[in-house]
Order: C-alpha cells, then sequence, then structure tokens
C-alpha cells in the first residue's frame, strides 16, 4: 500500500529533522521521540504484507496502527512542552526587542544575538516536527480506514432480504387526519 510508503517516509522525515536539532540539554527527549518513532517505523516497514482477504490479519493490523498513533500522541505532548520551553529561552534571550530582532535578516540576528537565534531556530524546528508528527497521525486515521475498506471489498455481499412486507406498526398513509 503506497499509504505505509508515504507515512514511512515522513516519520523519517521528523527522524531527520530530530538528528538536525539542537537539543541542548535536553537529548533526553530527543531520545524518548526517536524511540517511539523507531517503534512505529519498524511496523510501518513490514505492515504493507497484510492480505485484505485475512480478517485476523486485519484486525491486528488495525490494532498495530492504533498503537503507532498512540505511540505519535505520546511524543507530542514532549514535543509541544519543549516548543514552549524554547520560546520561553528565546523570549527571555530578546527581551522587548522581539519585533525589530525579527525584521533582521538572518545573518544580522545572528550578529546581532546568537543565543535569540539559536533559541528562535529551535523553536522553528521543534514546530515543523509537531506539524510533520499530525500528518502522521492523519496518515495512520487513513490508513486503519484503507486497510478496513480493502477488507470490506474482499467479503461476499450480504444477502438480499427480499420483498419487505409492511407491519401492522406502519402507519396508514391513507388515514391521515388533516
Amino acid at each position: 500500500m503506497a499509504a505505509f510508503q508515504e507515512i514511512e517516509r515522513q516519520i523519517k522525515d521528523v527522524l531527520s529533522m530530530l538528528n538536525g536539532m539542537d537539543f541542548a540539554d535536553r537529548q533526553s527527549v530527543r531520545k524518548q521521540v526517536e524511540d517511539c518513532l523507531t517503534g512505529v517505523l519498524d511496523f510501518m516497514q513490514q505492515g504493507d504484507r497484510v492480505s485484505p482477504a485475512d480478517s485476523e490479519a486485519v484486525r491486528n493490523t488495525r490494532s498495530q496502527i492504533a498503537e503507532c498513533r498512540q505511540r505519535v500522541h505520546q511524543c507530542l505532548p514532549v514535543l509541544e512542552q519543549l516548543r514552549t520551553e524554547w520560546a520561553d529561552r528565546y523570549r527571555n534571550a530578546i527581551g522587548d526587542e522581539k519585533n525589530e530582532f525579527e525584521k533582521l535578516s538572518d545573518v544580522m540576528q545572528q550578529q546581532k544575538s546568537s543565543e535569540a537565534y539559536r533559541w528562535k531556530n529551535n523553536f522553528a524546528d521543534v514546530q515543523k516536527a509537531v506539524d510533520q508528527l499530525a500528518k502522521v497521525n492523519g496518515g495512520l486515521m487513513d490508513l486503519s480506514s484503507e486497510v478496513e475498506r480493502e477488507h470490506a471489498e474482499t467479503l461476499p455481499p450480504p444477502p438480499d432480504p427480499g420483498p419487505m412486507d409492511r407491519k401492522d406498526r406502519d402507519p396508514d398513509m391513507s388515514s391521515n387526519r388533516s
């Protein structure tokens, strides 16, 4: 399934972003998120081998996709807390000169305050990772639906119930009182 490969690519993008980020004194956060996403990636790399006709395999796959979504959800609060912390560090480093600072070119920002520049970039990087994880989560939801839909397409159609008999409890339209 192409969806597996797309989610796999998105997770690899997040892992690449994490490797490029300056985690400063928060290396444990990087490790926690990487471990979480590596588990999801392992599943994605093996998950596209499920037969849509195998009900048990489909159930297991959907259950594993739900577990992957839980892992992604576990990463989000950690990254969001880090984002908040880095935004605070940026604000503390730049102070009242934030608007003026942000109008400068990257080179000028770095010259004016390398610390503020660093925290601003860290904040932007972690925001990109959070946004990408939101896409991964959406992709996992779509993937679960796709697996279920493909499975449903392999099932025989339900039997025809035949003509519907009118029951005594059905309202008689001819006796409507106006």
